[in-house]
């Protein structure tokens, strides 16, 4: 053939990508947090109804509080709290409920 011409470089491969580890921690990503995925792909639809973006929130609390182990509870803890700063997710929640006919005794706050 040629042989003066070099070969192409060959790809450097570092003991990372052999780290069972890693492997480890990837699959249990994969396996647990990949409803986040969908449904924060789901929540960017435009014109999405209030109350589907409730359910969604609620499939994935309900999805990240079956996580066991420590990680799985740190996860809950951090996305409790992150729900707890956002005073506004309550009020969705009941608006969503009297739009779905759940709630009729719903009364408008002036705060």
């Amino acid at each position: 053939m040629c042989p003066l011409l070099p070969l192409p470089p060959q790809p450097i491969l570092t003991h990372q990508f052999n780290n069972p580890i890693a492997a480890q921690q990837l699959a249990f990503i994969h396996s647990n947090y990949s409803i986040l995925a969908s449904s924060i792909t789901e929540l960017e639809t435009q014109g999405l109804a209030l109350p589907r973006s409730v359910d969604i929130l609620s499939a994935v609390k309900t999805a990240i509080s079956k996580i066991g182990g420590a990680m799985g509870a740190r996860i809950d803890a951090k996305f409790d709290a992150v729900l707890t700063r956002n005073p506004g997710i309550g009020q969705l929640v009941d608006i969503a409920k009297v739009i779905d006919g759940e709630n009729n005794s719903w009364e408008w706050s002036t705060e």
